[in-house]
């Protein structure tokens, strides 16, 4: 498996998973759903999406309480991420 560098950027697809999970999370108060955010990207199964937050994790981008549901969180580095690529 190849080493994910911390301080590259989000991939293009990355990049859609992290302003999908802001966006989402801003509108309805709470992060989506692995299967919604597949849905809504076209990305076939939740093992997918759970690959691309993964890696988002790694470079700071989110962050999850992974014995719960629904509590990815887009990171301040997130954030400022998406803002400044804007």
């Amino acid at each position: 498996m190849k080493k994910v560098d911390a301080t590259s950027p989000p991939t293009a697809r990355q990049a859609e998973v992290l302003g999908y999970i802001d966006g989402k999370t801003k509108a309805d108060g709470f992060p989506p759903s692995f299967r919604e955010i597949g849905k809504a990207l076209g990305i076939g199964s939740p093992s997918g999406v759970a690959s691309h937050v993964r890696l988002l994790m790694k470079k700071g981008l989110v962050e999850s309480t992974t014995t719960l549901a629904r509590t990815l969180r887009v990171t301040e580095r997130g954030k400022a991420w998406l803002r400044n690529k804007k």
